[in-house]
């Protein structure tokens, strides 16, 4: 009876087995994009740190996102709210990586920009912005970091010398159903476990 319950409360299972042995479920584990989340994504906000360049921040998230062929849900909000230029004439280039946890972006004549999460890119600068990060981070919003360096991309990893230059805030859309979904498994004792790669402040 409680797996006929959860099949007709956005429970998707893909075996009968699998229902048959839902009603046991003492823990769940999910996925939060595109599953909690509709993985629709947009700017809501953008933080000037210190920007010592001659390029305004849009130039610089432009001309960057204009480098890279792949996108992905962060990379297509960003471009929505940036747009793509050619301001900047790239040198070098480094794709966005699940694993680095950013991209980057040799300019000609303008150093290096980090774009990604910020306690991978700003490291011994991480704490001149951690509690604006965590501020907004305990909104449900998740941070990126704009860095730069003077210095070209660094094959065995990154620079400790980046800075930060600005923080942007990425907002992702819960689905509507998800509140009712969750509280439905926690009503019925079963405890709901988020992986993600975002902070765990944000998840």
């Amino acid at each position: 009876l409680q797996s006929f319950k959860m099949a007709k409360d956005n429970v998707l299972v893909r075996k009968i087995r699998g229902l048959e042995t839902a009603g046991s479920l003492s823990l769940l584990f999910s996925d939060k994009t595109g599953t909690i989340t509709d993985g629709t994504m947009r700017v809501v906000d953008c933080i000037e740190i210190k920007n010592n360049t001659d390029y305004t921040i849009r130039e610089i998230v432009g001309s960057m996102e204009a480098c890279f062929d792949d996108t992905n849900a962060t990379s297509e909000a960003l471009i929505r709210f940036f747009s793509k230029n050619n301001v900047l004439k790239p040198v070098a280039i480094l794709p966005f990586s699940s694993k680095r946890k950013y991209s980057a972006v040799t300019f000609k004549d303008a150093g290096t920009f980090y774009l990604g999460a910020p306690e991978f890119i700003l490291i011994d600068n991480y704490d001149k912005v951690k509690s604006r990060i965590e501020k907004f981070a305990s909104q449900g919003c998740r941070v990126i970091a704009l860095g730069h360096t003077v210095t070209g991309i660094k094959k065995e990893g990154i620079s400790t010398a980046v800075r930060p230059v600005a923080l942007i805030v990425i907002q992702d859309h819960i689905r509507d159903e998800a509140y009712e979904t969750i509280e439905f498994f926690r009503n019925n004792g079963v405890d709901v476990k988020v992986i993600s790669g975002d902070n765990p402040i944000t998840v």
